[in-house]
């Protein structure tokens, strides 16, 4: 009775809390879109450390151009205006006018969002955190 009422626990706390965390970690979304931009031809830069979590489930035939720093990746975007660029925040984050990110969705407690390299400059600047120690 004990060992049947334990993995009926194990069971539920699984299919409950299981399935919320999955989808936190979930980077299929994220990578198809990346993969439709590359078959498309536009470039991607990703905004700081890239440790290569978009290449194998989005099977993308090229490594994301890694732009450390605001004001590359600034520059990134104005040499590459029809390309993307992937950003992360703790907030949505917001454009001066009204645009919207092409892609966006919550990973690991945070926003992963693809943007028109075009759009860059109107963001709100709650992309961009200095380099940690850690990252």
């Amino acid at each position: 009775m004990i060992a049947s009422a334990s993995v009926l626990a194990i069971t539920g706390l699984y299919a409950g809390l299981g399935r919320a965390a999955f989808d936190a970690y979930d980077l299929h979304p994220v990578s198809r879109h990346l993969a439709a931009m590359q078959q498309a031809g536009q470039p991607i830069a990703h905004s700081g450390k890239y440790h290569g979590q978009y290449q194998f489930v989005g099977r993308l035939a090229r490594p994301l151009d890694v732009v450390a720093g605001r004001q590359p990746m600034l520059d990134w975007a104005a040499a590459h205006p029809v390309g993307g660029v992937v950003l992360y925040s703790d907030a949505p984050l917001v454009h001066e006018a009204g645009l919207r990110p092409e892609f966006e969705q919550r990973f690991k407690g945070r926003w992963v969002s693809i943007w028109r390299a075009a759009d860059l400059p109107g963001i709100s600047d709650g992309w961009y955190r200095p380099p940690r120690d850690r990252d």
